[in-house]
């Protein structure tokens, strides 16, 4: 039932299921053991966020099957350094090493231009 005037809608489902199988609609198989549909709450999550998920478990005849919710297998990996760790050693050679040769090659252009004219 609809109606211009109303903005609701209602939808029978006393009558039969509207068959696609004419049209080339076939659906998938039907599974051998137990049916699983998994979901979330929301589709994008960030890397810090916890997911919630919502599991239903039915049967091969279609009836649910009662589970007791259960911890994740193992925890979900937690966000690391995007760069690695640095080497200070390294570091403060490299730089050591490039201020000392500005400094000789400062010194070296001050008694170029003293000594040379």
């Amino acid at each position: 039932m609809t109606s211009e005037k109303a903005d609701y809608a209602f939808l029978s489902l006393k009558t039969s299921a509207f068959d696609l199988t004419d049209r080339g609609v076939a659906g998938r198989a039907v599974p051998a053991g137990a049916d699983a549909f998994v979901y979330a709450e929301r589709g994008v999550y960030r890397s810090t966020e916890t997911v919630d998920l919502t599991a239903l478990l039915r049967a091969v005849q279609g009836h649910a099957l009662s589970v007791r919710p259960q911890p994740p297998v193992h925890p979900p990996p937690r966000p690391g350094p995007i760069r690695g760790g640095v080497d200070w050693g390294e570091f403060v050679g490299v730089k050591l090493f490039a201020w000392s040769g500005g400094f000789v090659l400062f010194l070296g252009i001050v008694f170029l231009v003293k000594y040379s004219f």
